[in-house]
């Protein structure tokens, strides 16, 4: 259920977020409450960039990320390319599930337990920073936009 707060920041955007005491920012960030943005990615080859970064970093084969297998160590993988699809470059639920060959409930079930998981196993952040850091510099070479204009 959506509290008052939440319908307030998703009217109002980022003018709202900007005006807010530093305890309800505070509360905002704490609790992962995201600020819509009218900026959305608009390649979804994105996803992909994200997926070989994670294969490289992990050590799994890109094929068996992408496969119907539900062993921990691609779950794992697949919920890192969630995570960063979504937080860092804003795709939606539906567009990382099209990507994946999954249902958009599945993404949301994998970046709740990937948070769990990230509080529990802290080697699981800093294989995320290696993901993001290398999808980055693939992006910057091979000159993909970001987001849509």
């Amino acid at each position: 259920m959506q509290t008052k707060l939440e319908r307030y920041a998703a009217k109002y955007g980022e003018a709202f977020m900007n005006e807010l005491p530093d305890i309800i920012r505070t509360y905002c960030l704490a609790n992962d409450l995201r600020v819509p943005t009218k900026k959305r990615p608009s390649n979804l080859h994105i996803i992909r960039v994200i997926a070989e970064a994670t294969s490289e970093v992990l050590g799994i084969p890109i094929e068996n990320i992408y496969s119907k297998s539900r062993l921990r160590p691609l779950v794992i993988a697949r919920s890192i390319i969630a995570d960063i699809a979504y937080s860092e470059f804003l795709f939606t639920y539906k567009n990382i599930a099209i990507e994946l060959n999954r249902d958009h409930a599945t993404i949301i079930h994998n970046l709740v337990t990937h948070v769990q998981d990230s509080r529990s196993t802290p080697q699981l952040k800093f294989l995320r920073t290696q993901v993001l850091h290398i999808t980055r510099q693939n992006l910057q070479t091979s000159n993909h936009p970001y987001t849509s204009d």
